[in-house]
């Protein structure tokens, strides 16, 4: 190890030992690099290390026997390098799986690495570092790793430097959408080979029984919340899932979920000083069955703890879908987490890593044989994609994320955001063949009449793992045919739901952008709306409400309201659409906006009899019909 003008260079010899079957070389492993420090928020003058973890997350071992493996740290100016440590495997601080020679700044090749890197495996180096008191925030660590046959990956930290105690919160938070081998995915629509989220947690330096120096969190944080893009969806729903009763079965170390259930591989990095004190442990990710009013539940066992990861539509403001954790236990004391959900869970790629047996190398049975079975996975004939990119390119993801603590519940922290370093593209690649039918209850001239619309967007490219998924509708404008008018009788008696955030009523009202409860009248009413998504078994249900004249989003004389759900799996939708009249037709022209969500169809039946909303004016007039999409 050469440590000069603020540069330490790890060198990490590795020689494989037994090889995984051949089959499973045809797969890629590729490195995951995050920078940290501890304690997250450095004090001038003081001591403190910097953290550089490398994971391989690709699905084939690290083949390094020749070729060693070189991660480079570049220190800022102000701070020095005193000593440099490292481990690598599993179970990384606590000193589990191979331990790396420990040296000190000046020797040369000193660290070397005998064992297989598998997937979800890493090294993590530990640069001990002295503080001046001059120090400034915001400086640049970065960490490159090359070598290994595999291409160069660099990650940067931005130091922060406070005399005051590290508070509770975020010290970093990513989210990648990678393509086998690591490159991003920039493809819009595309089903991505996995989508890689890396949550730290803020640590300080505490001591443990009042004697022994270690690291934790000021705080054990409680609820986590992460809203995702708009337009980045999941639909677990094909997919076998894990029964509440098996995901609470205790099997040695590991819990009773089938290995076909798995959809992906978290790393976890826990402290429990009474039993396994702090390590970085493997563990699967499954399809869990859902509860009522949530479209999908993910799970993690680790050690002995549930962890469940429940999801939600946000009504209003892009219908992003929100992920997070409810009642984090506080048995263990939670530092960092990196999940990783398979854009095709089905694919072979993933066999290597598909539950107990197979995830971090054999980790668990290595440890547990025969209480946790061997690496045997499952060969899955399902290859329905789980994940899709948004198909709009309008500029980086943004994802945020907000957590509060058990020390102070409900006093959540200000969101942290994460902007994807590259856009979206591909947009013109993308399909979108809307269909639309247009059916009256009745045939007569002249007569008040029901009216049945159904707007179809076929979704079977988004089913395919190689496909792209069709472009999602982002405004839908239909015009009725010539002759269907607004029939005057539909006003007796019709009342009209005021949009709150113009009005502020307390009731008769719709919040848009609120998941609450909508108090439209009933006498608003004037059709039922069904919605069918692939991402739910189910479809939603509504209605289509008249909105007040001018007191609407429009301003306008008409405009009406369309409010779906799915109490089962919790999604509510509630649009605003503006409706005018062609003074020369008397045609009917709406336009709704609609969320990046996908929707096979949208049937909306308008309510016949007497007071019909539309009148069809002549028989021999041929039905015409336009759909803008």
């Amino acid at each position: 190890m050469r440590v000069s003008g603020g540069v330490a260079t790890l060198i990490v010899m590795a020689s494989l030992i037994g090889l995984m079957p051949s089959t499973v070389l045809a797969t890629s492993p590729w490195w995951q690099v995050s920078v940290g420090s501890l304690p997250a928020y450095l004090s001038p003058g003081g001591t403190g290390k910097i953290i550089v973890t490398v994971t391989n997350i690709g699905e084939a071992p690290v083949e390094a026997a020749n070729i060693p493996v070189a991660i480079t740290d570049t220190l800022p100016t102000g701070l020095e390098a005193t000593a440099i440590s490292g481990v690598a495997g599993v179970g990384l601080r606590a000193g589990a799986g191979v331990e790396l020679e420990k040296c000190s700044p000046g020797s040369v090749d000193c660290i070397k690495f005998a064992g297989t890197l598998y997937a979800n495996q890493h090294l993590e180096v530990q640069v001990t570092v002295k503080i001046a008191a001059n120090a400034q925030s915001g400086e640049k660590v970065t960490a490159t790793v090359t070598g290994g046959q595999l291409p160069e990956v660099s990650a940067s930290h931005l130091t922060r430097l406070s005399r005051l105690p590290t508070p509770f919160g975020v010290e970093d938070y990513e989210l990648n959408p990678e393509n086998e081998g690591g490159s991003l995915d920039t493809q819009a629509g595309s089903h991505p080979f996995q989508v890689t989220s890396i949550l730290l947690f803020n640590e300080i330096e505490e001591l443990f029984l009042g004697r022994f120096p270690e690291f934790g969190v000021p705080a054990l944080p409680k609820d986590i919340n992460v809203s995702l893009p708009p337009g980045l969806i999941g639909n677990p729903t094909p997919f076998p899932e894990c029964t509440n009763a098996e995901f609470h079965t205790p099997r040695g170390a590991a819990n009773g979920c089938p290995a076909e259930t798995a959809i992906g591989v978290a790393m976890v990095t826990v402290d429990e000083p009474f039993y396994i004190g702090e390590a970085t442990l493997p563990v699967p990710i499954f399809n869990l069955t859902p509860e009522v009013g949530e479209p999908a539940r993910f799970g993690l066992w680790v050690q002995d703890v549930p962890v469940v990861l429940d999801t939600a539509v946000q009504t209003g403001g892009g219908y992003g879908v929100l992920i997070g954790s409810r009642d984090i236990s506080e048995i263990q004391s939670l530092l960092a987490s990196r999940l990783t959900f398979w854009g095709v869970p089905g694919d072979w790629h993933h066999d290597t890593s598909r539950g107990w047996g197979c995830v971090g190398g054999g980790y668990w049975h290595s440890i547990e044989p025969g209480k946790v079975p061997s690496c045997d996975s499952p060969k899955l004939s399902l290859q329905t994609p789980l994940l899709t990119l948004p198909t709009s390119c309008t500029g980086p993801l943004r994802t945020l994320v907000e957590l509060d603590s058990w020390a102070d519940p409900g006093q959540f922290t200000e969101p942290l955001g994460d902007l994807s370093s590259e856009s979206l593209d591909g947009c013109a690649r993308l399909g979108i063949n809307p269909e639309i039918k247009v059916a009256p209850d009745v045939q007569s001239a002249s007569t008040p009449t029901g009216l049945t619309v159904d707007l179809h967007i076929p979704q079977d490219e988004g089913l395919v793992p190689t496909g792209l998924a069709e472009s999602d509708a982002k405004s839908v404008t239909v015009a009725l045919p010539e002759g269907v008018t607004v029939s005057p009788a539909a006003a007796d008696g019709l009342l009209a739901c005021t949009d709150v955030a113009e009005s502020g009523r307390l009731e008769g009202e719709i919040a848009l952008n609120s998941a609450e409860a909508v108090t439209c009248p009933n006498a608003s009413k004037v059709a039922t709306v069904t919605i069918k998504t692939p991402l739910l078994p189910d479809p939603l249900e509504g209605a289509f409400y008249l909105a007040a004249q001018n007191l609407n989003p429009f301003g306008s004389l008409l405009a009406m309201y369309v409010v779906a759900e799915d109490p089962k799996a919790g999604v509510l939708v509630k649009l605003a659409g503006e409706a005018r009249l062609n003074e020369t037709t008397g045609q009917l022209v709406s336009k709704f906006e609609t969320p990046q969500l996908p929707f096979e169809d949208g049937i909306f039946h308008f309510f016949g009899g007497a007071r019909s909303p539309r009148s069809y004016a002549t028989c021999a007039r041929r039905w015409r019909r336009r759909t803008w999409v």
